[in-house]
């Protein structure tokens, strides 16, 4: 993404790629708060969800809030499906 633009409510969200060492790896998730995706259904708001490694972003995808199903913490996977 070299540019974005927008001028209404927006929410960045990051998490990590993986989780964890080993076997015990998992893969990154975002954490998403309730009032704060009604808030920003309710204003069409959009939210930006970006992926990262040590090394830098590796995935970045930006949504109508609308389209994001609540969960309180959603696996990066289901957003870059």
């Amino acid at each position: 993404m070299d540019s974005l633009e927008y001028e209404g409510p927006m929410i960045i969200r990051t998490c990590k790629e993986t989780i964890g060492l080993g076997i015990n790896t998992r893969k990154g998730m975002f954490r998403i708060d309730k009032k704060t995706h009604s808030d920003l259904v309710n204003t069409h708001g959009k939210y930006l969800f970006a992926v990262h490694l040590n090394s830098g972003i590796t995935k970045v995808k930006v949504m109508d809030a609308e389209e994001v199903k609540y969960s309180r913490n959603i696996s990066w996977p289901v957003i870059f499906q």
